[in-house]
Protein backbone atom coordinates (compact mmCIF):
# COMPACT_ATOMS: atom_id res chain seq x y z
CA UNK A 1 0.00 0.00 0.00
CA UNK A 2 0.89 3.67 -0.36
CA UNK A 3 2.42 4.85 2.24
CA UNK A 4 0.18 8.28 2.34
CA UNK A 5 -2.78 5.41 2.56
CA UNK A 6 -1.03 3.85 5.48
CA UNK A 7 -0.33 7.25 7.08
CA UNK A 8 -4.06 7.84 7.58
CA UNK A 9 -4.58 5.08 9.85
CA UNK A 10 -1.78 5.83 12.08
CA UNK A 11 -3.40 9.36 12.64
CA UNK A 12 -6.54 7.61 13.87
CA UNK A 13 -4.54 6.37 17.32
CA UNK A 14 -6.69 7.62 20.32
CA UNK A 15 -3.47 7.61 21.95
CA UNK A 16 -1.66 10.92 21.31
CA UNK A 17 1.31 10.33 19.74
CA UNK A 18 4.06 12.66 18.33
CA UNK A 19 4.26 12.96 14.37
CA UNK A 20 7.22 11.36 12.77
CA UNK A 21 8.38 12.12 9.36
CA UNK A 22 9.96 9.50 7.46
CA UNK A 23 13.53 9.31 7.33
CA UNK A 24 14.19 9.38 3.56
CA UNK A 25 16.96 10.23 1.62
CA UNK A 26 16.98 13.09 -0.45
CA UNK A 27 16.14 12.88 -3.67
CA UNK A 28 19.78 12.78 -6.34
CA UNK A 29 20.27 16.13 -8.17
CA UNK A 30 18.26 16.31 -11.50
CA UNK A 31 16.04 13.91 -10.64
CA UNK A 32 12.29 14.71 -12.50
CA UNK A 33 9.68 15.66 -9.88
CA UNK A 34 7.42 12.21 -9.42
CA UNK A 35 4.29 12.71 -11.49
CA UNK A 36 1.04 11.77 -10.27
CA UNK A 37 -0.21 8.52 -11.55
CA UNK A 38 -3.43 7.34 -13.12
CA UNK A 39 -3.73 4.60 -11.12
CA UNK A 40 -7.44 3.94 -9.37
CA UNK A 41 -8.11 2.25 -6.31
CA UNK A 42 -10.84 1.19 -4.42
CA UNK A 43 -10.70 0.54 -0.55
CA UNK A 44 -13.58 -1.25 1.21
CA UNK A 45 -13.84 -0.40 5.24
CA UNK A 46 -15.64 -3.59 6.78
CA UNK A 47 -16.37 -3.26 10.85
CA UNK A 48 -18.54 -3.46 13.20
CA UNK A 49 -21.25 -1.11 14.08
CA UNK A 50 -18.93 1.74 15.79
CA UNK A 51 -15.45 0.83 14.89
CA UNK A 52 -14.67 3.69 13.28
CA UNK A 53 -15.17 2.71 9.40
CA UNK A 54 -16.92 6.00 8.72
CA UNK A 55 -13.81 8.27 10.42
CA UNK A 56 -11.41 6.37 8.49
CA UNK A 57 -13.48 7.15 5.11
CA UNK A 58 -13.60 10.75 6.15
CA UNK A 59 -9.40 10.98 7.37
CA UNK A 60 -9.32 9.21 3.75
CA UNK A 61 -10.88 11.84 2.12
CA UNK A 62 -9.35 14.88 4.00
CA UNK A 63 -5.87 13.47 3.14
CA UNK A 64 -7.07 12.28 -0.86
CA UNK A 65 -9.67 14.57 -1.50
CA UNK A 66 -10.71 13.52 -4.90
CA UNK A 67 -11.26 10.70 -3.14
CA UNK A 68 -15.06 9.81 -2.81
CA UNK A 69 -17.37 7.76 -0.24
CA UNK A 70 -20.03 5.31 -0.67
CA UNK A 71 -21.85 4.56 2.28
CA UNK A 72 -24.36 2.01 2.58
CA UNK A 73 -25.39 4.40 5.99
CA UNK A 74 -26.66 7.12 2.93
CA UNK A 75 -29.45 4.79 2.08
CA UNK A 76 -30.66 5.77 5.85
CA UNK A 77 -30.44 9.20 5.76
CA UNK A 78 -33.71 10.85 5.56
CA UNK A 79 -34.62 13.86 3.22
CA UNK A 80 -34.14 16.30 6.53
CA UNK A 81 -30.53 14.70 6.86
CA UNK A 82 -31.74 12.58 9.88
CA UNK A 83 -30.11 8.80 10.42
CA UNK A 84 -33.47 6.18 10.49
CA UNK A 85 -31.73 3.08 10.58
CA UNK A 86 -33.91 -0.27 9.70
CA UNK A 87 -32.20 -3.60 9.65
CA UNK A 88 -34.75 -4.77 8.15
CA UNK A 89 -33.95 -2.90 4.67
CA UNK A 90 -30.38 -3.52 5.18
CA UNK A 91 -29.77 -6.07 2.50
CA UNK A 92 -31.63 -3.60 -0.09
CA UNK A 93 -29.58 -0.81 1.30
CA UNK A 94 -26.33 -3.10 0.43
CA UNK A 95 -27.76 -3.89 -3.00
CA UNK A 96 -28.21 -0.36 -3.36
CA UNK A 97 -24.77 1.31 -2.47
CA UNK A 98 -23.23 -1.25 -4.59
CA UNK A 99 -25.10 -0.18 -7.62
CA UNK A 100 -24.75 3.22 -7.15
CA UNK A 101 -20.69 2.31 -6.86
CA UNK A 102 -20.51 0.44 -10.14
CA UNK A 103 -22.85 3.29 -11.54
CA UNK A 104 -19.76 5.17 -10.90
CA UNK A 105 -16.58 3.35 -11.60
CA UNK A 106 -18.46 2.42 -14.72
CA UNK A 107 -18.81 6.57 -15.75
CA UNK A 108 -15.17 7.04 -14.90
CA UNK A 109 -14.02 4.49 -17.19
CA UNK A 110 -16.39 5.48 -19.96
CA UNK A 111 -14.50 9.15 -19.28
CA UNK A 112 -11.07 7.98 -19.59
CA UNK A 113 -11.25 6.07 -22.46
CA UNK A 114 -13.70 7.95 -24.80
Amino acid sequence: MEDSFLDSFGRLSLRQQPQQQPSRPPPPRGTPPRRHSFRKHLYLLRGLPGSGKTTLARQLQHDFPMAVIFSTDDFFAREDGAYEFNPDFLEEAHEWNQKREETFMESQEKKYTE
